[in-house]
């Protein structure tokens, strides 16, 4: 399973959304739910007074993760049938640059160039989300 389908599906496993922020307001033990429709579903709480500013946006970037996140997976599915349709196109080129094809050296040598741009630069896309899923 790639990182990416482990991302997947947590995000299927969890609470369906949308989700909310909603918090108490009350300084030195403010409290933050995130909620669906009909319950909290998390917390975010604290007696201790200390970085209460931070809480609100804490707790929003929880509650819009619900939604943002199967975005993100969508994205990334979605570049990543746009390379399997660059490799498709790449192997073609490919067939085209063999010389038992009958095309003129010009236009061979010209197809063979565009297979290995092809196989570049999906391989950098790769590499990247790959980097960047960790």
């Amino acid at each position: 399973m790639s990182q990416l389908d482990e991302i997947a599906a947590r995000t299927d496993a969890a609470t369906e959304g949308p989700w909310r922020a909603l918090g108490t307001g009350s300084a030195g033990g403010d409290h933050w739910y995130i909620c669906d429709d009909g319950e909290a579903i998390a917390s975010i709480s604290c007696q201790d007074g200390i970085n209460e500013e931070q809480r609100q946006p804490d707790a929003e970037f929880i509650a819009h993760a619900r939604e943002d996140v199967p975005r993100l997976v969508s994205a990334l599915r979605a570049v990543e049938a746009v390379l399997v349709d660059w490799d498709k196109f790449g192997k073609q080129c490919l067939v085209r640059a063999d010389p038992s094809s009958g095309l003129p050296d010009a236009e061979r040598a010209h197809q063979q160039e565009m297979a290995e741009d092809c196989a570049r630069d999906a391989h950098r896309i790769r590499t990247a989300i790959t980097k960047a899923l960790g």
